[in-house]
């Protein structure tokens, strides 16, 4: 990450702004799917999708995290969920 071209630096922050929230919102209809589904091989892959989607998110808020001393900007992983600025995303 230290010799990381700034181009690139700039889309991995844009990344974990944006990507981050359409995961959490992700686990939440997968969640619903595997309590509400009516079949139970719906409901069975619903909670795989789940585990994956939490994995995701995760994952975007720890690489996120990591980056964090390195720059600033790269807390938008964890604001970009909790701000009224759409602007972010």
């Amino acid at each position: 990450m230290e010799d990381a071209d700034q181009r690139w630096l700039s889309i991995l922050k844009f990344h974990f702004g944006g990507a981050t929230l359409g995961e959490c919102i992700s686990q939440w209809s997968e969640g619903r799917m595997a309590r509400f589904g009516k079949a139970p091989g719906m409901r069975n892959m619903a909670t795989f999708g789940l585990l994956d989607e939490i994995r995701h998110g995760q994952l975007q808020l720890f690489m996120a995290h990591e980056n964090i001393p390195r720059d600033l900007q790269f807390n938008w992983g964890h604001k970009a969920l909790h701000t009224e600025e759409w602007g972010a995303i």
